[in-house]
C-alpha cells in the first residue's frame, strides 16, 4: 500500500514538473526586447494589445517582428489576419 501511494506520488510530481516549464514559458515569451525603459530595451507584448485595442484594433497577441510588432487581429467573425504595426506608434504597416 505504501508503495503505490508513493508511486503515485512520484507520479504526480513528475506531472508538475513538466507542466511547470511549459506554463512558464508562457509568460517568457510576452516580454522581448523593443522599448527603451531608461537605457534599457524593454518589450512587452500586452502593452501593445491593450494599446492597438485602444486604436480600436482588436489584437489578440502581438509579438516583435524584425524591426516592428506583428500582431493578430480577429474580426467580427472571429477569423484571424495577421497585421504589422510600427513599433513605436503602432501605425499600421503595409509590407
Amino acid at each position: 500500500m505504501i508503495k503505490n501511494t508513493m508511486l503515485a506520488l512520484v507520479a504526480a510530481a513528475g506531472l508538475v514538473g513538466v507542466a511547470l516549464p511549459t506554463y512558464a514559458s508562457d509568460s517568457l515569451t510576452s516580454s522581448f526586447s523593443s522599448h527603451d525603459n531608461g537605457g534599457y530595451s524593454t518589450w512587452d507584448a500586452q502593452v501593445d494589445v491593450a494599446k492597438l485595442r485602444e486604436k480600436g484594433i482588436n489584437a489578440v497577441s502581438a509579438e516583435d517582428w524584425n524591426g516592428y510588432v506583428r500582431a493578430f487581429v480577429s474580426d467580427e467573425s472571429g477569423k484571424q489576419t495577421m497585421k504589422y504595426f510600427d513599433r513605436d506608434t503602432l501605425a499600421p504597416v503595409n509590407l
